[in-house]
């Protein structure tokens, strides 16, 4: 990612940490051989406000600079 600008470099590493957290989500609601038709509309839910929670967080607190 050296290529890109800075701004482009956080909204890359926003979306990994919400797809990230997306699929932990749902890695925990499959477990025991459930299926995706299992998943209900609340634990829809969860899973994307998790990932919503989590690129917002990454996209909006900026890193600090080094030695401050």
């Amino acid at each position: 990612m050296k290529g890109l600008g800075a701004a482009a470099r956080t909204v890359a590493k926003a979306i990994y940490a919400a797809v990230v957290a997306g699929l932990s989500g749902l890695s925990a609601v499959l477990v025991g051989g459930a299926s995706f038709a299992d998943v209900t509309a609340s634990q829809w839910v969860s899973i994307a406000l998790a990932a919503l929670v989590a690129g917002g967080g990454v996209y909006g607190i900026s890193n600090t600079s080094k030695g401050t």
